[in-house]
């Protein structure tokens, strides 16, 4: 199974990607630190009284979104009983479009919509800007989270950005190319075991 916790953790490959993601502009910290210091929060960051909160853990203990002061405290979930839990607070953007991208090493497999404004929308189709950005973003930053991994990338006010990474062995393919996916990801199992890598 490719999904490293460690290294999928949005801290952790924020310091690769941060010029990139969607949230460049945003504090990670200790869930009792964000809730001694929401006001504080609130007025760095806040847009019409929102913020957006999301765990760091690709494990996603409460759901990442966007919510009013009032209902800070409450949207953090289950984290609240994890002293250790990790958030992220960032400014409310809106995302026209999102894609999935399946990278293996430093190759794009295959590609989709999976969300328009915000809902559902899943489409075969990953256009040729989308797939330049993701090409120019992988040779800028030679970091990997695993071998093989999800990017998503999110169109904001007519730019592209990174939504986030995710495990390639614990996310949904959409409507990418199964066989693709699956050809590539056999060749590249066999070749880190023929190497005796993981």
């Amino acid at each position: 199974a490719w999904c490293c916790p460690e290294t999928l953790d949005c801290e952790a490959y924020g310091r690769h990607f941060r010029p990139f993601l969607l949230n460049h502009t945003c504090a990670f910290l200790s869930h009792n630190t964000a809730i001694a210091q929401k006001e504080e929060l609130y007025e760095q960051f806040g847009q019409g009284g929102s913020v957006f909160v999301r765990p760091t853990s690709c494990q996603k203990s409460f759901t990442g979104r966007c919510v009013s002061l009032g209902e800070f405290e409450s949207a953090l979930g289950p984290a609240r009983l994890d002293p250790s839990a990790r958030i992220v607070v960032a400014p409310v953007r809106e995302i026209a479009r999102e894609w999935r991208l399946v990278i293996l090493g430093d190759k794009i497999v295959s590609g989709c919509q999976y969300a328009f404004r915000g809902k559902k929308s899943v489409r075969p189709e990953l256009p040729e800007q989308v797939l330049q950005f993701a090409q120019h973003v992988l040779a800028q930053v030679p970091w990997r989270p695993d071998p093989a991994f999800m990017l998503d990338v999110g169109q904001c006010n007519g730019d592209l950005h990174i939504v986030e990474l995710n495990g390639f062995s614990c996310s949904w393919l959409y409507a990418c190319d199964l066989s693709v996916v699956v050809r590539e990801a056999s060749e590249l199992a066999r070749r880190r075991s023929e190497s005796g890598e993981d």
